[in-house]
């Protein structure tokens, strides 16, 4: 436990958007940190006045808490601008994150603190590693649940952070510019911009927050298109630093940047799982191991997302 006349107040922000029960429970673990200097701000990103009606009656035990922050956008503008909304209004040195349908273990903010106050000099951010679990509550144990990367190079070719592992100062968030206004994989250019500014990371194995994995698939995911975007934009980003990778690693690079292109496109129309063929034969051309991991991308590409989606937990695909 962290004995100390002062510590550092910690903001944790929570974006929502029409999740109404799910906020309750990420707001109540956010509470129940042992970790005592925090506070919590929500920004909700919804503009339907029905839902927020009831989202303000649902509130209003934790308005009245001084450590509780409620925020309204009176557009919808996207969980980028949500976060960045939060990071604005923040008091606290430090910031993290918890997306409205994940929960913190109790003692996370604590932990990270107790690494980040004991090498002050030395990190801007700690990483922690999380845990997924399904709707029943059943765990799914992949690799994607570590954290990844502690450089701007090795995070490109096969980094692994989620918004909900950081805790960041404040100051170099701000340093960077917040997140950027793309449609998904905000965590993934704002640890990019991070690591090309000089940004020194301490990366934990400690699960120390749940991702819920839902048939209610998280916002944007069934838009192709958006995901599509997304990865050129973190593709090129990655692309004016090409130089810092030998032509073997750029070739990866290459690979996963029509992986993705290729998986995104498996969600959608038709149309879209034909670019996902097409994709994959991109994405086949700079592969140098093996090639299941393209088979079973074919296996997405002609299947339902939802049929899809069941079969990649049974086969545990990636």
């Amino acid at each position: 436990m962290i004995i100390n006349d002062y510590l550092p107040k910690v903001s944790i922000i929570i974006p929502t958007y029409n999740r109404l029960e799910l906020l309750i429970k990420a707001i109540d673990s956010a509470f129940a940190q042992t970790y005592s200097n925090i506070e919590i701000i929500v920004v909700n990103d919804n503009t339907d006045k029905l839902l927020n009606k009831q989202l303000k009656q649902l509130l209003q035990p934790y308005i009245i808490n001084k450590n509780f922050v409620f925020i309204q956008h009176k557009t919808n503008k996207g969980g980028s601008a949500a976060r960045n909304t939060g990071i604005n209004y923040a008091t606290g040195s430090f910031i993290t994150f918890l997306d409205d349908d994940d929960y913190y273990v109790p003692k996370r903010i604590e932990i990270m603190m107790q690494y980040m106050l004991e090498n002050d000099s030395t990190y801007d951010a700690i990483i922690s590693s999380m845990q997924r679990i399904d709707e029943n509550g059943t765990l799914i144990n992949i690799d994607e649940n570590i954290a990844r990367g502690t450089d701007f190079k090795s995070f490109a070719l096969d980094g692994n952070i989620y918004t909900g592992m950081i805790l960041m100062k404040k100051e170099f968030i701000e340093k960077i510019g917040g997140f950027s206004n793309i449609p998904r994989f905000q965590d993934k250019l704002l640890m990019l911009k991070f690591f090309k500014m000089g940004g020194k990371v301490l990366i934990l194995k400690d699960k120390l927050h749940f991702m819920l994995e839902h048939m209610k698939d998280r916002v944007t995911y069934k838009n192709p298109v958006k995901g599509r975007l997304s990865h050129k934009i973190i593709y090129n980003y990655i692309k004016k630093n090409k130089h810092l990778f030998s032509k073997n690693e750029w070739q990866h690079i290459k690979y996963k940047y029509y992986y993705g292109l290729s998986s995104v496109s498996a969600q959608g129309s038709l149309y879209d799982r034909l670019l996902c063929f097409w994709f994959s034969l991109k994405a086949l051309s700079y592969y140098k191991k093996t090639r299941l991991s393209m088979a079973k991308l074919y296996f997405r590409c002609i299947t339902t997302a939802k049929f899809s989606n069941k079969v990649k937990r049974i086969m545990k695909i990636n």
